[in-house]
């Protein structure tokens, strides 16, 4: 793709004019007109009738980088019109999303194979871009509770069947709660059909309990009665009527450190099967957990601890609960600890928030933090295992210049992390003066003697 797309006669005048003034800059200031990375702008209409579409969110993601960077956001005006500047040269995929409408990437019609992938040189301009967005189906209706009266604040999921009927899937559940009067509303939905559930959730300290049921009064997907939508169809009053199962299985222990075996307070603990059914709760004081209410099966057994002392690490195992009492005891290990200081070193304006984000890889994961114009940075409840630390920039005039920790720059290095390790003192410094990399030793020395 080449530094300009031609497109509607208003993009090119655009171009035009946008050509002359970055000429006219060129000419004044040769080596301030390079840098400024590029530019995407559009419109987004509806697919059927081609009208502009106001208040649509519209991103744009970074693929296929090293370091993450943040994805950038923007809605569309009165006119459908939308525009990122300062783009940074690199590969992107466009995305768009309304209320009532389906979700809709970007595919560019120029290319053979469908490319989904914008690639951005510096000041190139794509202004020819159109967004189509297609209706979306609808489904509304009231839950109604054991005694006949409406149950607000109702968990309401809509799961797709897979192709071939045999079982819901888990990938585009679409989800929302009943208000005061038992009512709820589904938008945005692929033609289809479809599997609906209520579900009950009720939490009290250190334990939960869960009631559900599908439509239109089963208690399984098996003996459900299925709801098909059609393309942009809307349909009503599809009610659900509340017969909680008896048969359930509990799941029930405690969670301490694996060091010291103490119990843990305020763990986050949570089952969930392959339907998207589960339920969650915190530990006591005491490290006590219990869930019941749960349908036989396997699940998937989580904790969170990151928040609780210095950070303890995720587990994630699946077990089987069979009905009535199943006693699962979780030992946690302290997690590594990654903080620190973020410096800007540059000339010009600081960075501003969402201009870049502080990641952690791993082997088959990673962690981001959104720089948000907090000084400092602070990952928690990380695993073990070997990791790098990385910056990936959404603002064309930023760059990193190093990362140290302490008197080591760990710039691009990989590091070995162990349960309980603490890396406290890392920092990181950003920069927009292009001949600060090379001479980060002495802006260093200069800023810490």
């Amino acid at each position: 793709m080449g530094p300009y797309r031609r497109g509607t006669l208003i993009g090119l005048s655009l171009i035009a004019v946008v050509g002359s003034v970055l000429m006219s800059s060129l000419l004044a200031d040769p080596v301030a007109a390079r840098g400024r990375g590029g530019r995407i702008e559009g419109v987004v209409v509806s697919a059927t009738t081609g009208t502009p579409l106001a208040d649509v969110r519209v991103w744009l993601d970074p693929a296929m980088t090293t370091d993450p960077a943040p994805r950038r956001r923007a809605r569309s005006d009165r006119q459908g019109h939308f525009v990122f500047t300062n783009v940074r040269p690199g590969l992107y995929r466009l995305y768009a999303q309304k209320e009532d409408y389906l979700f809709a990437e970007y595919v560019d019609p120029q290319a053979g194979d469908a490319q989904t992938y914008l690639q951005v040189d510096d000041q190139t301009i794509i202004s020819d871009i159109v967004i189509g967005l297609q209706p979306g189906g609808s489904v509304s209706g009231s839950i109604w509770d054991e005694q006949g009266r409406p149950a607000s604040g109702i968990i309401v999921k809509l799961l797709p069947l897979t192709p071939s009927g045999e079982r819901p899937s888990t990938t585009r559940v679409n989800s929302t709660r009943t208000d005061e009067q038992g009512r709820y509303r589904l938008s945005g939905l692929r033609p289809g059909r479809y599997i609906l559930r209520a579900e009950r959730h009720i939490v009290d300290r250190g334990s939960a309990r869960l009631a559900f049921a599908y439509y239109p009064d089963a208690d399984s997907w098996a003996s459900a009665v299925p709801i098909d939508i059609n393309a942009g169809e809307t349909l009503t009053d599809i009610d659900l009527n509340f017969h909680p199962r008896t048969e359930s299985a509990i799941i029930a222990g405690v969670v301490v450190d694996a060091q010291t075996g103490d119990p843990l307070p305020g763990v986050s603990v949570s089952v969930v099967d392959e339907l998207n059914l589960g339920l969650r709760t915190k530990t006591t004081a005491d490290g006590q957990y219990r869930l019941e209410g749960l349908p036989p099966g396997t699940y998937a057994l989580s904790t969170h601890a990151e928040t609780i002392g210095q950070g303890y690490m995720r587990t994630l195992e699946n077990i089987a609960l069979a009905p009535g009492l199943n006693a699962v005891d979780v030992e946690l290990q302290p997690a590594p600890l990654i903080a620190g200081t973020i410096e800007y070193i540059g000339s010009g304006p600081p960075p501003a928030p969402g201009d870049f984000m502080i990641s952690v890889h791993f082997a088959r994961q990673s962690q981001g933090i959104r720089y948000t114009g907090q000084p400092t940075f602070e990952f928690r409840g990380l695993p073990a295992g070997r990791a790098r630390i990385g910056v990936g920039f959404a603002a064309i005039q930023y760059k990193l210049a190093a990362i140290l920790y302490g008197d080591q720059d760990i710039t691009g290095q990989t590091i070995e992390l162990h349960p309980g390790d603490q890396l406290a003192d890392v920092r990181i410094l950003i920069t927009d003066d292009l001949a600060a990399t090379s001479e980060i030793k002495e802006i260093d020395e200069v800023r810490h003697p």
